[in-house]
This record gives C-alpha cells, sequence and structure tokens, in this order.
C-alpha cells in the first residue's frame, strides 16, 4: 500500500523546494529608526564584460574606505586556497568579513537588529565587472547592527566591518557591527567552492546546483534560486502552487488520500537530499504514472524554480517519464537554459520513446550555447533511435568547431556501433588531423568500435601506435582490443607496444593481445609488473584487465591475491571482483574473501559505502568460485543495503544464481522502481534472467 503521507510530502516538496519560515526572517515594514550603523545597498546590476573576463583587487566604495583602511593587511581577505581562515579564532579582531543573510531578527525594544549569516571566504580578488566570493565559508556567524528597518533582504550578500566579541565555545562568531554593505541579487557571484567548507551543512542542502555549475558571470535571478534557496516571500504563492499540484495528482488518482503535508526538517527546511530519496518510497512502478503527471503540470508552471525542480526530477524517472515527452520538446524553448539543457538531457534518458524529438533535437543542435550543442550530441547516441535518421547529423557533428561537441558527437557514434561505419572516414580524419588533445585518441578508440570488418580500422590504428603521443597510442590499442579476432594483422605491432614507455599503453596493449592473439606468455609479465608496482591507478587498470581475462589471468592469481591487504578501498574491491571471475583458480582466496564478510566501516581507511561493496563484491566471487555457503545469505543482506555500488554487485550475482537465490526477488522488485537509473537497469536485468530460468 502506497504511503500516502509521504507521496504528498513529494508533490508538495516539488513546489516548496526550500521551504523556510517567515519568522524573524523579514525586514520589518516600518521606517528606519536613528542607527549608529550605515548600511550601503548595491542594487545595480553590472553590465556584462566585453570582451575576456578578467580579475582586480577588490575595491572599497567611497563609503566604506575609512572603515577598510582600518583593517590590518591579514583581514582585507579572508580566506582562500593557499590561505586558512577560521572565524572561530578571531575573538577581539575587527574584521570584515562576506557572508550571506540568513536570518533577519529585529528586536524594538532594544533598536538592534541581529543577522545570522553563513560566511563566505574572500581571497581579495574579484571579477572586474561584479563582486566575487566563494561558495564555501568557515561556518555560520551573528552579526549585531544597530537600529531597525535597514531594508537587509535575506539571502543578500553582505559585508560586515566589526569587531568580534568573545563568546563561549558553543556559540557561533559575534560581530558588533559598525558598516554594512549589502549586495542584493544580480550584483554578486560565486567564483567557485574554494577554501575548506565549514560552513552550516542545513544551509548547502538548499543548493540544487552541481559543484562545477556555481560560477555566473552574469547572474540572473535563477542563479540564487538554484544555489541559496527560495526567499521567504516566495513561500505564499509556492503554496498556492503545491495545492494545484496535488489537485494534479488527485485527478490522476481518486482513491490516493492527499494533503498539504510538507516534508520538512527539523529547521523548518526541505532538505534537497530528503527530496530526491523520497522517490524510494514509490515502490509500486504505476506510482510513477502520478508522478510524471504532476510534473508536466508543473512544467507548466511560470515559477522557473518549480520547472527546473520538475526536469530534474523527470530526468531521474529515464523510462517512466515517457508520457512527459511532448511537454519536453516545448521545454526545449523554454525562456530559462537550466530548464532547456536537462529537458535535452531526459529525452535521452528516456530512450526510444523520446524519438518524436528527434527534429526538434536536430534542430537545436546548432545551439549558440556550446554547452547546448554538446548535451544534444550526446542524446543523439542515447535514445536508440534509427542509426539513418541519427549518425548523418553526428558525423556532421564531428566537423563542429568546439572540441567539447566533437569529443560528445564521437561517443554517440560508438553507440551505434557497426551501424556507424559512414562515420569512419571521419573518425580517420579527427584521428589524424584534430589538434584537440583528447579527441585524435578517442577517435582511435571509435573506429575500433565501429568498424564491422577491420579492413579501414586496422591499418590505421597500427599506424597510429607509432604517434609520438602516448594518449593516442594508448587508445589505438584500445581500438585494435575492440576489434578482436579482426585486428590478428597488428599482432606484431601490438607486441611492440607491450615495451612502451607509457605503463597505460602497456596495459591496453596487453589487453589487446590477449584479445587478438592469445598470447599469455608475453601478456602476464608485463600485467605482473604493474601490479606489482605500487602504483595506485595503473594498478586499478590493471586489475580491471585481469577481472576480463578470467581464468586466463590464472598465473596472476598471487598478485592478485595480495591486493586484498590494499589500503586502498578501489583496488582491494576491484581484486576481489577478479578473483570471483577467475572462478575455482582461486580457491585458495575463499579464507580470506569469507573474512571480508564481516568487514565494517572504518573511518580511517573504509567508509560505509566501501565496507558495503567488499562485502557484496566477496560474496558474489565466493559464489563465483565454489558456491560457498555463506555467499547468498550475505548477498540477500548486502541487497537490502543501500549504498553503492555495493547494490551493484549484489544485485548482478543473484541475477547470475537464479533460483537458488529466489528469496532475494521481492528486494530486485523494489529495486525496479530505484530513483538511481543504473540501479533499475541493473534490478530489471537481473529479473529478466529470473523469468528466461522459468520459462525454462
Amino acid at each position: 500500500m502506497i504511503n500516502s503521507p509521504r507521496l504528498s510530502a513529494f508533490l508538495v516538496s516539488i513546489a516548496i523546494l526550500c521551504f523556510m519560515s517567515i519568522e524573524a526572517r523579514c525586514p520589518a515594514a516600518d521606517l528606519p529608526a536613528a542607527s549608529k550603523v550605515f548600511v550601503e545597498h548595491v542594487t545595480q546590476k553590472p553590465k556584462p564584460p566585453e570582451g575576456n573576463l578578467s580579475s582586480v583587487f577588490y575595491a572599497p566604495s567611497k563609503t566604506e574606505s575609512p572603515f577598510y583602511n582600518k583593517l590590518e593587511p591579514s583581514e582585507t581577505a579572508n580566506g582562500g586556497l593557499g590561505n586558512d581562515y577560521d572565524i572561530t579564532k578571531k575573538a577581539g579582531k575587527y574584521v570584515a568579513w562576506f557572508g550571506i543573510v540568513r536570518e533577519i531578527a529585529e528586536d524594538k525594544a532594544k533598536q538592534q537588529t541581529v543577522l545570522t549569516v553563513e560566511h563566505k571566504y574572500f581571497d581579495g580578488v574579484t571579477d572586474a565587472h561584479i563582486l566575487a566570493v566563494s561558495f564555501n565559508g568557515s561556518g555560520d556567524f551573528q552579526a549585531i547592527v544597530p537600529g531597525t528597518g535597514h531594508q537587509i533582504a535575506p539571502l543578500s550578500l553582505v559585508r560586515i566591518y566589526g569587531t568580534v566579541a568573545k563568546v563561549d565555545e558553543e556559540q557561533i562568531p559575534r560581530l558588533e557591527a559598525i558598516f554594512v554593505r549589502d549586495w542584493h541579487w544580480e550584483t554578486f557571484t560565486f567564483h567557485s567552492e574554494y577554501g575548506i567548507q565549514r560552513g552550516n551543512e542545513d544551509w548547502r542542502e538548499l543548493k540544487n546546483e552541481d559543484v562545477y555549475e556555481i560560477y555566473d558571470p552574469s547572474p540572473d535571478v535563477d542563479y540564487y534560486l538554484l544555489r541559496l534557496g527560495d526567499r521567504p516571500e516566495d513561500l505564499e504563492r509556492l503554496v498556492v502552487l503545491a495545492e494545484k499540484l496535488l489537485e494534479t495528482a488527485r485527478a490522476a488518482r481518486p482513491d490516493l488520500e492527499l494533503g498539504l503535508y510538507p516534508f520538512v526538517n527539523g529547521s523548518g527546511r526541505c532538505s534537497n537530499e530528503t527530496l530526491s530519496c523520497l522517490f524510494r518510497d514509490f515502490n509500486k512502478v504505476d506510482t510513477y504514472d502520478v508522478l510524471a503527471k504532476v510534473l508536466i503540470q508543473a512544467l507548466k508552471e511560470g515559477d522557473v524554480h518549480v520547472r527546473i525542480r520538475s526536469v530534474h526530477l523527470l530526468r531521474g524517472m529515464e523510462e517512466f517519464a515517457a508520457p512527459a515527452v511532448p511537454q519536453l520538446i516545448l521545454a526545449m524553448s523554454d525562456r530559462n537554459e537550466i530548464v532547456r539543457s536537462v529537458a535535452i538531457s531526459s529525452l535521452g534518458k528516456i530512450g526510444r520513446p523520446a524519438i518524436p524529438a528527434l527534429p526538434s533535437l536536430i534542430a537545436a543542435l546548432r545551439d549558440p550555447h556550446e554547452s547546448m550543442s554538446v548535451i544534444i550530441a550526446e542524446v543523439l547516441g542515447e535514445m536508440h533511435a534509427p542509426a539513418d535518421q541519427v549518425v548523418p547529423t553526428l558525423i556532421l557533428a564531428t566537423n563542429d568547431p568546439s572540441p567539447n561537441v566533437r569529443l560528445a558527437a564521437i561517443r554517440s557514434l560508438e553507440q551505434f556501433k557497426h551501424s556507424a561505419a559512414p562515420a569512419l572516414e571521419s573518425l580517420i580524419n579527427l584521428l589524424r588531423n584534430d589538434k584537440s588533445p583528447v579527441i585524435p585518441g578517442c577517435a582511435a578508440k571509435a573506429i575500433g568500435v565501429i568498424d564491422p570488418d577491420g579492413r579501414i580500422g586496422v591499418p590505421v590504428l597500427v599506424e597510429a601506435l607509432k604517434s609520438p603521443d602516448y594518449f593516442i597510442r594508448m587508445y589505438a590499442a584500445d581500438g585494435l582490443s575492440e576489434l578482436g579476432l579482426k585486428a590478428v594483422n597488428a599482432l606484431p605491432v601490438l607486441e611492440q607496444s607491450l615495451k612502451d614507455e607509457d605503463v597505460g599503453v602497456r596495459i591496453e596493449a596487453a589487453k589487446a593481445v590477449w584479445k587478438v592473439g592469445g598470447n599469455l606468455k608475453q601478456v602476464i609479465p608485463v600485467l605482473k609488473e604493474v601490479l606489482e608496482s605500487g602504483e595506485t591507478f595503473p594498478t586499478m587498470c590493471a586489475v580491471a584487465v585481469v577481472a576480463e581475462m578470467g581464468s586466463d589471468a590464472a598465473d596472476l592469481f598471487p598478485e592478485i591475491r595480495k591486493l586484498l591487504t590494499s589500503s586502498v578501498s578501489s583496488i582491494k574491491e576491484r581484486a576481489v571482483v577478479a578473483l570471483g571471475k577467475m572462478g575455482v583458480v582461486a580457491i585458495d582466496a575463499v579464507p580470506d574473501l569469507v573474512e571480508l564478510l564481516d568487514l565494517e566501516a572504518d573511518n580511517s581507511m573504509y567508509g560505509a559505502n566501501d565496507a558495503h561493496a567488499i562485502r557484496a563484491a566477496a560474496a558474489a566471487a565466493l559464489w563465483r568460485i565454489n558456491r560457498h555457503p555463506r555467499a547468498i545469505p550475505q548477498l540477500l543482506k548486502e541487497v537490502k543495503v543501500d549504498l553503492l555500488p555495493g547494490l551493484y554487485h549484489a544485485i548482478e550475482a543473484i541475477g547470475e544464481i537464479g533460483e537458488p537465490a529466489a528469496a532475494g526477488v521481492p528486494a530486485l522488485k523494489k529495486l525496479r522502481s530505484d530513483i538511481c537509473p543504473p540501479i533499475r537497469q541493473c534490478a530489471i536485468i537481473a529479473l529478466k534472467k529470473f523469468e528466461s530460468a522459468a520459462k525454462k
């Protein structure tokens, strides 16, 4: 039975994305009282820069200068890439701290205003045309501002000058303010996330944007909504919208008892993490029908924050968002760039049902925004559309002026495999002539994937193996590996590459020699040397090759077994997987693997995710090696742990085991509607294996 309050919570959360209590957060509406503090408001939106962006040192305003000039040189900046700054250690200091105003409390009796401010690091350098600070900070502080009615808006950026009072260790730092400079929205931006983050995680949860998208040289209102959350004055409007969306849900499923039930945490704000994880409560796939209808309605609303959250959630629904395709096609023309880009990305995740969007996608590929063209090129490879409708467009995109668009086109062409053979000529041209440091190598790999018989690709990739660029050599070997037996004529050059000066080339050449010629006597020593090197990344790559080789890599069993003692969790996990792939050859490692079934998180070495992944991988390996009696009970336990990547190991192994692990089917059925698309797909594949076995 569906948990109705939870469903209501999710629907309301679409609209009330960052619910904030209205009490004690809005400036007083009365006229400003006499004040000992001058508040300077920066309200004029700066003009976009002409030409390239540039950086300058901070320049105080004329009014600010007397206060700025009193600062010690060490306090003109407060935190940066190479300068740790801790606001809790500044008692008695005269400072000027930047921060986001999170709470405002006015006391007319005391004639003072208390601001709770989320500190932001500032390294002294800003954009020439707009003030820019770090998104990270040293924590919250309070500023005591004499007077009331200062008209400081919530979520604006302030720089507060004053002396830090001595407070108890349990209290946040308090600043006796003597001057405040207040930047309204659209007058400041965030450079990046530099400095050690000590800030309040409650505020952090309100961020609904990727870490790499923090900066924008010309921010609009949407920019702040996605990074800082909603302003209190938006609350009433959002509640009305929430009721509208709930009505949509009621119309879709009259049997559901829905009410206005905002799911908020103790501080009165919705947690973005909670909003995302609410999907996990909908363990009936048909519930997605309701969600799709609600999100389609939300995409039609004027509130950009709601549209952005809605389109993000539709993307996460993947194939279950198919009913939203017509609205997503319309959203490709949304006035907000984020809505447009995520709508396009959603169409790719939906797959084949989104094919009606192809004409619009192809027409939009020349979008003046490079990032949009990159997304479209990627989506054209994800949709599983007929090759003749897409490949010609992707071939044209391989000539795009942007290297990022060219790279996305190459990767999408790979998805069509042999059906993309008409692209070989363009890919060969990129391999030989493109000036990007990455594209020639990626083109080499794609040639191996796409060439149907190797007659065109093998000579070209053999030539590339002699390139002075190690990256091209490495991917040329990878491309020949993809061709397998069709690349037999390349064996002499591949065998020479086993002695290449670059370790990455040697690893890929070893894999290729194994796949093309099966000559283990030449391959094993190369991989053994890497496994014994102690270098983390090369070791991880070599272990992955060993796992692919399975029992063919039996001679490397001692080296792989030793890696079970590695302090690097990813190496230990991969070594466990490799032993399982070796099968009965790894029988002597069974006691070691059994011991790993009891591995617990240890903050000094392994986190909960690491421990779960290793335990699940060990259980799967034990089944593959000798059908160990502890394998299935452990897998049934691990498949209920809501952590990645251990879930992958558990789901895959249960599907592989089949009937003996039938007790895991209920968990798999629940996971096939999981919020995480790869987990859903893995669970669906595992369940299909059960169904196939049942039919036999």
